[in-house]
C-alpha cells in the first residue's frame, strides 16, 4: 500500500465513495468484494474511492492514502483495523458495528457528496452521521433468506432490526440498488423508483473454454460458495452421493471454505465417497474460472441468494448449472435454452438427475444466456444511473 498523504477532501468532491468493511490489499473472492473491485475496474467515467478497513499495523487510521485496485490507483481511508479472516477475541464485536465506530470516529474525514454502502447497517449510519448529498444503497441479498432460520447472518436473530434499517434507509436515500428479483416486489412498494440489477462476470477472467462433454469424459460435479447454512454443501453432497451410484468414477469438486467443512468432510466418510470428494478452499478467481473450465456441472444448493454471480461465471466459461429455486433468484437457468436447470424441490435423487441432463448441454448454449451480464456492460449501465445529485 503507498503511503502518499491526501487533504481529507483533495480532488474527492466529484467522486462516487464506496464504504464497506473491504480491504484493498486483501480481497476476498467473491461477494461485495468482488463486487467493489469491478466497479472500479470498469468505471468509465465516475472517478471510485473507498473507505474501508485495514489489518495493517503500519497503516495510519483515517488518513486518506493511495491503494491500486483492478489495476487503478484509488482514494483509500481505512476507518478501522481488524482481519475479516482471523479469529480473535475481538472476533465478537461484529465487523459492521467496528466499521460504523469508525465511521463516527473518521466522519469529518469523508467528503459529503455520492456515498454508496453496501451493507444496509453501514447505509444508517452513514445517512445519519456523514449525511451526504447522495445516498447510494446496494442490497445484496433476500432479506427474507438473510434474516430466516437458514441464514448464517447474525440477521438471523434481529429480523425486527432489519426491517427497521431498511425503513430509514429508505427514506433517506437517492438510489437503492437491489441485487434480487425476488425481493423486489416487497422493496418497491417502499421504494417505487427501486434499480434492481443482476450481477455481471469479468470477461477478463471467465471466457468461454469448456469443450462439450462426452460419456467417456471424467464426470466433475463443481460446488462454488462458502460451506455454511445457507449454501447448504450437506445437499451438495447428498446429491452428488446419488450421481456416484451411477457414475462410480464421479468426483465432487468444493471450492470455498467455512464452518461446516469438518461436518462434510464426516459425512463424506460416512457415505464411503471421501475418496471422491476434494476440498480445494478458497481459490482465486483466476483458478476458479480453470476448475470450471475442467468442470461437467456446477451444481448450486442454496437455500436463497442475491443475484449468484457465480452462476454467470459458470455459464461465460461454457458450464452447465444445476441449481435449487433459492439459488436462481433471477431465473437464469432454463433446460428448454440448454443453459442448465433449476429444480423445484430440495431432493438429492431429483437433483442428481438434473445434474446428469445438464451434463450434456452446449457450452455455448451456456455462454450465450448470460452474454449480456459482461461487467464492462454491466458496470457502464450500473453507474449511468442517476444517483438523485441535483
Amino acid at each position: 500500500m503507498s503511503i502518499e498523504s491526501l487533504k481529507p477532501v483533495d480532488g474527492l468532491d466529484d467522486a462516487r465513495i464506496i464504504i464497506d468493511q473491504i480491504d484493498p490489499d486483501r480481497l476476498v473472492p467473491g461477494g461485495t468484494d468482488t463486487c467493489i473491485h469491478d466497479l472500479v475496474k470498469y468505471s468509465e467515467t465516475s472517478t471510485i474511492a473507498i473507505v474501508g478497513i485495514t489489518e495493517s499495523e503500519s497503516t495510519q487510521l483515517g488518513q486518506w492514502s493511495k491503494v491500486r485496485v483492478a489495476g487503478k490507483s484509488v482514494s483509500f481511508l481505512p476507518i478501522a483495523r481488524f482481519s475479516r479472516s482471523r479469529r480473535s477475541q475481538l472476533l465478537r464485536i461484529p465487523h459492521s458495528l467496528r466499521l460504523a465506530m469508525g465511521l463516527v470516529r473518521f466522519r469529518n474525514q469523508i467528503p459529503r457528496g455520492v456515498l454508496q454502502t453496501h451493507r444496509i447497517e453501514t447505509g444508517v449510519v452513514v445517512s445519519g452521521v456523514v449525511r451526504p448529498k447522495s445516498l447510494v444503497q446496494f442490497i445484496h441479498n433476500d432479506s427474507t433468506g438473510l434474516t430466516g432460520g437458514n441464514s448464517d447472518s447474525l440477521w438471523k436473530y434481529l429480523g425486527f432490526l432489519y426491517r427497521a434499517c431498511e425503513k430509514i434507509v429508505f427514506r433517506r436515500a437517492a438510489q437503492v440498488v437491489l441485487f434480487n428479483q425476488s425481493d423486489s416486489a416487497r422493496i418497491r412498494e417502499m421504494y417505487p423508483q427501486l434499480t434492481v440489477a443482476k450481477t455481471w462476470f469479468d470477461p477478463a477472467v471467465f471466457t468461454l473454454g469448456r469443450e462439450q462433454w462426452k460419456s467417456s469424459d471424467p464426470f466433475r460435479v463443481l460446488f462454488v460458495g462458502r460451506l455454511e447454512s445457507q449454501k447448504d454443501p450437506a445437499l451438495a453432497l447428498e446429491t452428488f452421493a446419488e450421481v456416484h451410484k451411477r457414475y462410480p468414477n464421479a468426483e465432487m469438486v468444493f471450492v470455498g471454505e467455512g464452518s461446516l467443512r469438518p461436518t462434510i468432510v464426516r459425512q463424506a466418510n460416512d457415505r464411503k465417497i471421501a475418496d471422491r470428494v476434494v476440498f480445494a478452499g478458497a481459490l482465486s478467481r483466476a483458478d476458479v474460472a480453470r476448475t470450471m473450465a475442467d468442470s461437467t456441472v456446477m451444481l448450486m444448493t442454496s437455500h436463497y441468494e442475491g443475484s449468484p454471480r457465480v452462476m454467470a461465471e459458470a455459464g461465460a466459461v461454457g458450464l452447465p448449472v444445476v441449481a435449487t429455486m433459492g439459488a436462481d433468484p433471477d431465473h437464469v437457468l432454463d433446460r428448454e435454452f440448454g443453459n442448465g436447470v433449476r429444480v423445484a424441490v430440495r431432493d438429492p435423487r431429483e437433483l442428481a438427475d438434473a445434474v446428469l441432463l445438464a451434463a450434456g448441454f452446449d457450452p455455448h448454449r451456456c455462454a450465450n444466456a448470460v452474454a449480456e451480464r459482461s461487467a464492462p456492460v454491466a458496470v457502464s449501465r450500473l453507474l449511468a444511473a442517476p444517483t438523485g445529485v441535483s
